[in-house]
């Protein structure tokens, strides 16, 4: 009995060291996968001193003193914040998902790759407008200053190491950006097949029968129309729900959907006096989020740095998509 009491305890003993030191070897590794958020660093590329200031919820906000020195800061952060994220939507808009995940993304690379995303922003960089072609380019720099000071670019490069695939990220480009709006763009594009019948009814018929069969919002009617599931109160609403009925007639795609809205009420019908705006895009919710928010600040607001904004950014685009600035001081 003594014997196997003292078996059970060396087993127990050897199981609990086991754990305990498996547990350090993972604390180890996502604990060497984390960027330096604190302190001072050097980035190969940065003109001057940028400050990054992480709020309570971890959000950064930059301070530069011009736009280079601020789009190249915001690659960065994004990079040292999300550059998994990165490197999947940048491989999914080119058709290379296929490299690192095999054979479950092939049909999903054939598809972007016979579609054209990436042939289509090539096109699309050959003809930026110079200013907007340098704040791309700027913020791809900070992207690379990133990639370059750090061996260990996230957990999950780790985790397809271990399972074999090899990922060597390579530069980011002006055109890894613009892939990814050509994705925001096919997901955002539910009305796509009303758009090509608008198309060939006008080249069949011509414009004034193709808004006879498929009319657009009349100009002298509100900009809010009720839905008629939720019933009608009213002769007003009773109108304008006809005239919304009438919207319908005609050719439909099957797809009476609203997309993205948002309302703002006065502060004269608020509690505190102030405006409330509420925005919804309707995107759908992923992980990590498609969102990234961001505070992008210059330190005097002149020419060569005119920006102070904040709001939500995509991981992989420089600028703010969608602004909340000056929603602190309405609320």
């Amino acid at each position: 009995m003594r014997l196997l009491s003292t078996i059970l305890k060396i087993i127990f003993t050897v199981t609990m060291i086991t754990m305990l030191t498996l547990a350090g070897i993972v604390g180890y590794i996502v604990r060497s996968s984390m960027p330096q958020a604190a302190g001072n660093l050097r980035a190969e590329g940065l003109q001057n001193e940028v400050t990054v200031y992480r709020d309570e919820y971890g959000i950064p906000h930059l301070y530069a003193l011009t736009s280079h020195d601020l789009f190249f800061a915001q690659g960065y952060v994004h990079a040292q914040d999300r550059f998994w994220q990165m490197e999947f939507w940048r491989r999914l808009g080119a058709g290379r998902l296929s490299e690192i995940l095999g054979k479950s993304s092939l049909g999903v690379d054939r598809f972007v790759r016979t579609v054209g995303w990436a042939r289509a922003a090539a096109a699309d960089e050959a003809v930026l407008d110079p200013e907007t072609k340098q704040a791309l380019q700027w913020y791809a720099d900070g992207v690379n200053a990133y990639i370059d000071s750090t061996d260990n670019l996230g957990l999950e490069f780790t985790l397809l190491g271990v399972q074999g695939a090899n990922v060597e990220p390579e530069k980011w480009t002006v055109q890894n950006t613009l892939t990814w709006l050509k994705v925001m763009s096919w997901d955002l594009g539910g009305n796509m097949n009303a758009e090509i019948r608008r198309a060939m009814l006008i080249s069949l018929l011509g414009p004034d029968a193709m808004f006879e069969m498929m009319p657009t919002y009349p100009d002298d009617h509100p900009i809010i129309t009720p839905n008629p599931a939720f019933g009608l109160a009213g002769s007003d609403v009773l109108a304008d729900a006809e005239a919304l009925s009438e919207l319908t007639l005609g050719f439909s795609d099957g797809d009476h959907s609203i997309g993205s809205n948002n309302w703002v009420v006065s502060g004269k019908l608020t509690d505190t006096g102030k405006p409330y705006l509420a925005n919804d895009p309707h995107l759908g919710i992923q992980m990590p989020s498609i969102w990234y928010e961001i505070g992008l600040h210059c330190v005097n607001i002149i020419d060569i740095c005119p920006y102070d904004v904040a709001g939500f950014s995509f991981a992989g685009a420089p600028g703010v998509i969608s602004s909340l600035i000056g929603l602190a001081t309405w609320l």
